[in-house]
């Protein structure tokens, strides 16, 4: 007993059923041609770089004492690089969704907004 029940002969459909007979065939033949095809030799092991001596890193120097004609030159809208080149790096951060403070030695303070700008700061 037949699967498939008997179907009317559809012109449209036997020719999409050929065509993809055929593209299998050519893909059969294809990979049998692959297959067939011996393995590429496997390339020597690439030699383990000579004996080096140990990278030695630096700990980062400590914050740059601050004068108070460093704090001058701090404006609003100056980027955070600007800020570390002119007063060096804070001693400690305070960071909240909307604001980034950096604190410096004693009461001092720069604050930047969301975008990482100078908002504010205390100078000495």
């Amino acid at each position: 007993m037949p699967i498939f029940p008997a179907r009317a002969a559809d012109p449209v459909t036997d020719q999409r059923i050929k065509a993809l007979e055929a593209r299998m065939a050519e893909l059969e033949k294809r990979l049998g041609v692959y297959e067939s095809t011996p393995p590429a030799p496997i390339a020597a092991p690439i030699a383990a770089p000579a004996a080096t001596s140990p990278v030695v890193v630096a700990p980062p120097p400590p914050p740059k004492p601050i004068s108070a004609g460093d704090w001058s030159g701090l404006h609003r809208g100056m980027g955070e690089r600007a800020v570390t080149t002119l007063l060096g790096r804070p001693q400690s951060k305070q960071i909240t969704s909307v604001s980034e403070t950096w604190f410096y030695d004693g009461d001092r303070r720069v604050g930047f907004d969301r975008d990482g700008k100078v908002d504010n700061w205390s100078q000495p």
